[in-house]
């Protein structure tokens, strides 16, 4: 709930900021907190970040969480990024998720977003407990104050075996690979899978991909559904599988486990070696637009040629 604090035993923890709380992984104190009710913290530095400016069309969260691990390298270290600015009000739910999401990539301990009347609205449908939203003072100090314009945004692909490398699509233009992937914590939101829908539709998988797509939850697998966009997956041979953490890592008992020598394209928010299944295969981390392109052309590719047919406009 806006307000809370909320001490999670994932290091993906950090994604409930987008709800307003201080969502922190606690880790292997998390039994503690959970047996006693408190959590013992020292009070962190806080950077500003300012949302400015509009996403380009066909744009998601992945997109502008790939840009902030470049704009924020080294600077949020060990921080609270706190986010304000224009550009917020015009970022859904879905979007405000997948960005929190990195900051345990760019090394933050957590994000937060303000409870403007978009958030209120989204909990005042679902709360089950009180709630008291929080916003920073006029007087707040910050350890830094940086300004992000969300029209810099550009698709990236960073790997193979780190998250710090990244580079142009067109960099990689051509490398061919054997699976793809679409899920995760950071991905396989409603504005993800309509991405993944428009792409595939009328298209056919590569038939040296495995393409597999992972809802994020049972509620948005059943909107896709009703959307028409697990129906337009299945009829292009992509494999829809059960609402999770899915293929992201290689635990989870996922169809898309790799053998050694493939290169897998997928949205997940880590790409160590045997992460995904042998530690011989490539893992390459993007946006859905561009998974769900390669996995028709059956090499990593630029999605913009694949997005804008006549008449096309993402749902």
């Amino acid at each position: 709930m806006p307000g809370a604090i909320f001490a999670g035993g994932d290091t993906q923890a950090a994604t409930m900021g987008a709800m307003n709380c201080f969502a922190i992984a606690t880790n292997e104190s998390t039994h503690n907190t959970l047996a006693t009710g408190d959590v013992w913290l020292i009070v962190p530095e806080c950077v500003s970040v300012r949302l400015e400016g509009t996403m380009p069309p066909g744009f998601v969260a992945k997109d502008v969480s790939e840009h902030l691990q470049q704009v924020l390298a080294g600077v949020a270290e060990g921080t609270i990024v706190e986010f304000s600015g224009p550009a917020v009000e015009h970022l859904s739910i879905d979007t405000r998720l997948g960005i929190a999401n990195v900051a345990n990539n760019i090394g933050a301990l957590t994000m937060i977003f303000p409870p403007d009347r978009l958030l209120l609205d989204h909990v005042a449908g679902r709360a089950k407990y009180s709630y008291n939203p929080v916003a920073a003072t006029p007087d707040a100090h910050y350890a830094d104050q940086i300004v992000v314009d969300l029209g810099d945004v550009r698709r990236q692909v960073r790997g193979p075996d780190n998250t710090a490398a990244a580079r142009p699509v067109a960099e990689l233009d051509g490398l061919g690979i054997t699976a793809a992937y679409v899920g995760s914590c950071s991905a396989a939101r409603i504005e993800d899978l309509a991405l993944v829908a428009q792409i595939v539709t009328g298209r056919t998988v590569h038939p040296s991909v495995r393409f597999v797509v992972t809802p994020i939850s049972s509620l948005v697998a059943a909107e896709a559904a009703r959307r028409g966009y697990l129906e337009a997956m299945l009829a292009a041979g992509v494999t829809v599988t059960v609402p999770g953490c899915g293929a992201c890592f290689a635990g989870n008992q996922s169809p898309l486990l790799l053998e050694a020598g493939e290169r897998c394209i997928t949205t997940s928010v880590e790409n160590n070696r045997g992460r995904m299944g042998s530690d011989a295969a490539d893992i390459y981390i993007s946006d859905p637009a561009v998974v769900a392109a390669s996995a028709i052309a059956g090499r990593i590719t630029d999605p913009e040629p694949y997005l804008w047919r006549s008449g096309d406009a993402v749902a």
